[in-house]
């Protein structure tokens, strides 16, 4: 009996696994063809649902079978099977990380409930996060969703209890906003862009304002470490930083250390 719930067990996490990597797949295509098609003005480009996925180098469409996750792009090493020339690894590492999404619901929470939205929560930082390190944007038309779905969600399933949830959204806004202006009234420069407040108003309105202090201070750490790495590396000075990765990578270091989920 326990040998057959095991199988049973190791069969619903096999499909489960396999179902986020084709989340990650659509993740990847989506961050591409979110940008061009709603903010960068690019015309008679295919909407986000519809037209098959082409080789950006030959523009041949890619067949049903180049378009398995992970294994498609390793049996072809990496090549378009058309024009043999290199496709990006950023398909590769985007479903790896919404596989690493994945398992990180699944050492969050006992419940399963929860587990899926946060999962779908997940999969919207990394499609935040992959548009925001490509090209500088966090758009409105996936921040503001991520917002008041998360103060749904808690008015119904309640990760924190709603008045939390609706302080920590105006906190995170809040937060970012008077440090931007203190900034810019002091430096004459802008240190965030807007898409980062509503990033984090969005992180208070899904757990609370208790999870802020802990969200901005991995975010800055690991942005202040990149930063230097990259200006070492480099030898140049660092104009600007996308900090939607951080703030993302903040939540989940807090998604993982609590305890209340």
């Amino acid at each position: 009996m326990l040998s057959m719930f095991t199988l049973e067990s190791l069969f619903i996490f096999t499909i489960l696994l396999g179902l986020s990597l084709s989340i990650g797949s659509f993740v990847g295509m989506a961050s591409y063809r979110i940008p061009r098609k709603i903010n960068l003005g690019e015309k008679g480009y295919p909407c986000l649902l519809g037209g098959r996925s082409r080789c950006p180098q030959c523009n041949r469409g890619l067949r049903n079978r180049d378009l398995v996750p992970i294994l498609s792009y390793l049996l072809l090493r990496g090549n378009c099977f058309f024009c043999n020339k290199k496709i990006s690894s950023r398909y590769l590492f985007i479903e790896l990380a919404a596989c690493a999404c994945f398992l990180i619901c699944i050492l969050a929470s006992n419940e399963n409930l929860v587990r899926i939205t946060l999962f779908c929560f997940m999969v919207a930082l990394l499609l935040l996060s992959t548009i925001d390190i490509e090209r500088g944007l966090l758009p409105d038309q996936i921040t503001l969703p991520l917002l008041w779905t998360g103060l749904i969600v808690n008015l119904y399933l309640e990760i924190v209890p709603l008045s939390a949830a609706v302080l920590g959204a105006t906190l995170g806004y809040l937060s970012l906003w008077l440090f931007f202006w203190a900034y810019k009234f002091l430096r004459n420069k802008e240190a965030f862009g807007y898409g980062d407040f509503k990033l984090l108003a969005a992180t208070g309105a899904w757990f609370g304002f208790q999870a802020l202090p802990s969200t901005l201070l991995y975010a800055s750490i690991a942005g202040l470490i990149w930063a230097l790495l990259k200006g070492f590396m480099e030898k140049t000075p660092i104009r600007s930083v996308p900090f939607g990765p951080f703030i993302s990578f903040g939540i989940v270091i807090y998604i993982l250390s609590s305890n209340s989920l």
